[in-house]
């Protein structure tokens, strides 16, 4: 399948996986999307740093991804549209 013209399709993404202690995944919070935007690209050399939260991302979290052009999914979201 070809891309879209003038779209080419990423090369290198990055993804992170956090480990929890609780029953109940909490939402991605900004402290851990900050983190993510600070090595996804000048370390790991993503194109598309993409974080899939298990129980959704707070507001401030997104509204960090919105302002630094990364992408957050809500598994819980994704997995019931299925």
């Amino acid at each position: 399948m070809q891309p879209a013209r003038g779209h080419e399709p990423p090369s290198t993404f990055t993804a992170k996986r956090r480990q929890h202690s609780q029953s109940k995944p909490r939402p991605v919070g900004s402290k851990e999307v900050q983190t993510f935007n600070g090595t996804a690209r000048p370390e790991h050399g993503a194109d598309l740093a993409l974080i899939i939260g298990l129980n959704g991302s707070t507001q401030p979290a997104i509204d960090f991804a919105q302002r630094h052009n990364l992408t957050l999914i809500a598994a819980s979201r994704w997995a019931s549209t299925s």
